[in-house]
């Protein structure tokens, strides 16, 4: 789903790319560092921050296993969109059993000057938040050291160098990585 983003300075959208992408998931999944999933498997609560709509039905899909497992899971939203975001009108007749929280601006969640403290409250509360998107992560990095919370997981395209070279992988693969805030 992170593929289709639309905006993205050296990156181009190819739809052959991406059915080709998502024929060889099996053997991304089996590459996969297990240290990320061990933070997943260990959490009784996840913030799961979402980002693209035209990603948000995978993001539902990982969200209703992890509430099937067990876990309880919180989706935090944003209110407007920037570009392609999934919105709290999108989701809010969808009919989740799951809570879902507005950050009521078109910001990312991490935001510096929007940080509500009800969201904060949450993200502290939870046993990982789970982030996705560019602008949720570089909104972490400017807060870092400044919130305390739990572990982030950041998921994410590497659609630019500098996100490639920041997380040391190649340009357009896939980024899991465990952020201490």
């Amino acid at each position: 789903g992170n593929a289709m983003d639309p905006c993205i300075y050296e990156y181009e959208y190819n739809a052959d790319r991406a059915m080709n992408e998502m024929m060889k998931f099996k053997d991304v999944a089996e590459a996969i560092d297990d240290r990320p999933i061990g933070h997943i498997l260990q959490a009784g609560r996840i913030a799961y921050i979402v980002d693209n709509a035209g990603e948000f039905m995978l993001d539902l899909a990982l969200v209703k296993e992890l509430m099937r497992s067990g876990t309880v899971v919180e989706l935090i939203v944003k209110g407007e969109p920037y570009e392609t975001d999934i919105t709290l009108d999108d989701v809010a007749n969808m009919g989740l059993k799951v809570p879902i929280i507005s950050t009521d601006s078109r910001y990312p969640a991490f935001h510096t000057c929007r940080l509500r403290d009800d969201i904060l409250r949450r993200l502290a509360s939870s046993d990982l938040t789970i982030s996705k998107g560019i602008a949720n992560y570089e909104s972490l990095i400017e807060m870092k050291g400044k919130l305390k919370l739990p572990p982030v997981m950041v998921l994410m395209k590497a659609k630019c160098h500098i996100m490639a070279e920041n997380f040391n992988v190649a340009l357009g693969d896939y980024v899991i990585e465990v952020v201490d805030s």
